[in-house]
């Protein structure tokens, strides 16, 4: 919410692709890991929310520098686009 509310469209594959795919199926949960690749590759920045750092998180972080995709934190795009906003 509060990326939208900065003007940023939130993707999250976590969230929005277990509606669509059974990721307890092996073959769809390669799909799944495909299409989180996919729609990361096509993002400009990844947020990571939250504090917990797991594998999941360190592997997307990976392929964003893959990719040349930013990374940031949540605190950290808000509070860049809070000090964008006091110009």
């Amino acid at each position: 919410m509060k990326l939208y509310e900065a003007g940023y469209t939130p993707i999250c594959p976590l969230l929005s692709l277990p509606e669509v795919i059974d990721v307890s199926n092996a073959d769809e949960y390669k799909d799944y890991l495909d299409m989180s690749e996919d729609m990361l590759r096509r993002s400009r920045i990844l947020v990571v929310c939250g504090a917990a750092v797991n594998e999941t998180v360190l592997t997307d972080i990976a392929i964003a520098n893959r990719f040349h995709v930013a990374s940031s934190t949540m605190r950290g795009v808000l509070g860049v686009d809070k000090s964008r906003k006091e110009e």
